[in-house]
């Protein structure tokens, strides 16, 4: 005679919160519990959690203690799927529940444990779970891959920021902001200086979480942002929802956000010339921002093992970093530096050159699977055309660097006393982008003994016109 029965309910998925369906179950077990005269001692229940994946059930994993402990000597469940949907999870159960003469009852099947046979019955009943969870995980993962195929949204999860739950719509506050910070990046300013920003404006991601970096770079860098569809990490085709950039300013802020230069995470930055724009002039090994002991900003030469420094430049930064945009403002008062300038600035053909990188990005994802997933193509056929879609995509990311190193003069007034306006006003993002667009590198060379500090002499500006 059953004296302490626990009642045991799980639903894989509570969208809307209610765990209605839940409730019916322990309705029913009830019943079926009061027509037996079985007392009900406990109730176990785990909502939003699958029994057919190994992941921890809370609720379960307490029914299985308390079955050990002999708190509870029968479980009764709604259907067996309730309870396991795997044969491995089911014996583990099933041993604790020998151990101490425990019973498991259905409210819809004819479980009986008392004998073999039963039991037999049982395990099948277990492992016919498992093929309809089996059969149903591929019809839904088949179905997923045709929605993606049509262009249809993922529909799961939580809302896209910048649209709305169905996609048929942008949510007008953050497609705003997604557009802002693009212009923003494409202007020299970093993303950490725009997470900060939306996070200051008390703006929250879908999930309600302050943003990150890395979150921020993420967003900008998704495919979805101009109608493209993903299917596990591989764009599959055109999607059905309005795009919230154009494809040209989508390819350039992708540029920018995955080049040596552009990419503006961890720390912000403190130097304007570092990440190899200043150079050395004895060895051209790229200068480091080294303060001295008193904490006065340098730029200096390290020679360290496993570097490629020779430790014989040492500059202060603060006179350099002056002279060099100095240097650039008086370039721009040049008519011929402007007239070579403006024969350079040119997007023309910027859109075909970004749809012609994204075919070449597509097509070298998709001959990694041909090679080591599908087996269809052999190792010398990959390589060749792996090296040849790797030579188009580098020379198709360098023109587009170039041009996207332009984009943050479109609105700036021609004339170096604009920039210096400019330049008083920015952070130092900006004036990197700003500098980077002019010049290719600084090259620091050797000062001569008994000069000045800061002799302008030892400074070699390579421009980029």
């Amino acid at each position: 005679m059953v004296q302490r029965l626990a009642i045991y309910a799980r639903l894989s998925q509570d969208r809307d919160g209610t765990q209605t369906a839940t409730a019916r179950q322990v309705a029913d077990c009830r019943a079926l519990a009061e027509a037996k005269r079985w007392p009900v001692v406990g109730v176990y229940e785990d909502t939003d959690l699958t029994a057919y994946r190994r992941v921890t059930r809370p609720s379960y994993e307490q029914l299985l203690v308390d079955l050990g402990a002999g708190t509870v000597d029968g479980v009764l469940v709604w259907k067996l799927d309730r309870l396991v949907r795997h044969p491995a999870e089911f014996e583990r159960f099933w041993e604790i529940c020998e151990q101490r003469s425990a019973i498991l009852a259905s409210v819809h099947e004819p479980v009986d444990t008392s004998s073999e046979l039963g039991l037999v019955i049982v395990r099948v009943l277990v492992a016919f779970a498992r093929l309809e969870s089996a059969t149903i995980s591929l019809r839904q993962k088949s179905k997923a891959a045709e929605l993606a195929k049509a262009g249809r949204p993922h529909m799961g999860g939580r809302r896209a920021f910048g649209y709305t739950r169905d996609w048929r719509d942008h949510e007008p506050t953050e497609a705003g902001l997604i557009r802002d910070a693009a212009r923003r990046i494409l202007a020299g300013e970093s993303v950490n200086g725009i997470a900060k920003a939306w996070n200051e404006q008390g703006v929250r991601s879908p999930a309600g979480n302050p943003w990150r970096t890395s979150s921020v770079a993420r967003l900008l860098r998704s495919p979805h942002l101009i109608s493209l569809r993903r299917h596990h990490g591989v764009v599959v085709g055109e999607g059905d929802w309005p795009p919230i950039l154009d494809r040209n300013t989508f390819e350039q802020l992708r540029l920018v956000l995955t080049t040596e230069h552009g990419r503006s995470f961890g720390p912000p930055r403190r130097y304007l010339l570092t990440g190899g724009i200043s150079r050395c002039g004895l060895c051209g090994a790229a200068l480091l921002a080294r303060p001295n002991k008193a904490g006065k900003p340098r730029y200096i030469c390290a020679k360290a093992p496993g570097r490629p420094g020779c430790g014989g430049i040492t500059v202060n930064a603060e006179p350099l970093e002056t002279f060099v945009a100095e240097a650039v403002f008086a370039a721009l008062d040049s008519p011929a530096f402007t007239a070579a300038l403006q024969g350079q600035q040119t997007d023309d053909g910027d859109e075909a050159l970004a749809a012609a990188l994204y075919v070449d990005e597509q097509a070298l994802e998709q001959l990694h699977v041909d090679h080591y997933v599908d087996r269809i193509i052999d190792r010398a056929g990959f390589i060749v055309a792996k090296r040849a879609l790797e030579e188009r995509i580098t020379r198709a990311r360098e023109q587009l660097a170039r041009r996207s190193r332009r984009s943050l003069l479109a609105d700036l007034p021609p004339g170096g006393t604009a920039a210096r306006a400019a330049w008083q006003c920015q952070g130092i993002e900006w004036r990197r982008a700003f500098t980077v667009t002019y010049l290719e590198a600084v090259r620091v060379h050797r000062g001569r003994p008994g000069r000045l500090p800061f002799n302008p002499d030892r400074i070699e500006l390579v421009w980029r016109v």
